[in-house]
């Protein structure tokens, strides 16, 4: 965990190690602080002996426990009335419970963000450096009203970035729908008919 007692003069939040060459000249060790999702990053500024923690992981593993099991609880009946019926009902058929990926990646992701990030309240430091893609950090230090200066200088290195961008993937996964794709897949059903008559038949279709 991060030295509360510690006084940090800068704390650089980056994405991964693809922004780390602007910051690094100036960096040292003994006096600031790198938070980043990338592996890569952490454990290269850890190899010389400064201090680095995931974005994601600044709250305690309880903490993130308790928040884990208030989302689960939340989603058991979040789109249920008071009487038990499902808000989002048509012809008679719920699918509320389909909107749960689409809730859990698009807002949760935000909220776990939003409370690691609260732990930068009671750090003392000078100035917050972030450089990112996603844009989530940002955000939510301007909701906190928490200044800092972005430099967004992206410098792909000859070394691995290890990081996933696991929101930028749901969120495509979910939304990756193109015009061409919703045409290609009506000129497949018509064209092929037989094949969309098998397929309404299976349960995997429903």
């Amino acid at each position: 965990m991060i030295n509360l007692n510690k006084k940090f003069r800068n704390i650089y939040i980056l994405e991964s190690r693809d922004y780390w060459s602007p910051y690094a000249e100036d960096f040292i060790a003994e006096q600031d602080l790198v938070l980043t999702f990338d592996f890569g990053l952490k454990h290269e500024i850890e190899g010389f002996g400064g201090s680095a923690f995931y974005v994601d992981s600044l709250c305690s593993s309880d903490e993130m426990q308790q928040n884990n099991f208030l989302a689960a609880e939340f989603f058991k009946r979040w789109h249920y009335d008071k009487a038990g019926n499902d808000f989002f009902t048509a012809q008679d058929v719920p699918f509320g419970f389909a909107f749960r990926i689409e809730i859990w990646s698009e807002y949760l992701q935000y909220v776990r963000q939003r409370a690691n990030l609260e732990k930068l309240r009671t750090v003392e430091y000078q100035t917050i450096f972030i450089a990112e893609n996603i844009g989530w950090v940002g955000d939510i230090l301007n909701e906190m009203g928490l200044r800092f200066e972005t430099i967004n200088k992206q410098i792909v290195s000859d070394q691995a970035v290890y990081f996933f961008d696991i929101h930028k993937y749901m969120h495509d996964a979910l939304h990756g729908k193109s015009i061409k794709n919703i045409l290609g897949a009506h000129v497949a059903k018509i064209d092929s008919p037989r094949i969309e008559s098998i397929g309404s038949r299976c349960p995997a279709y429903a």
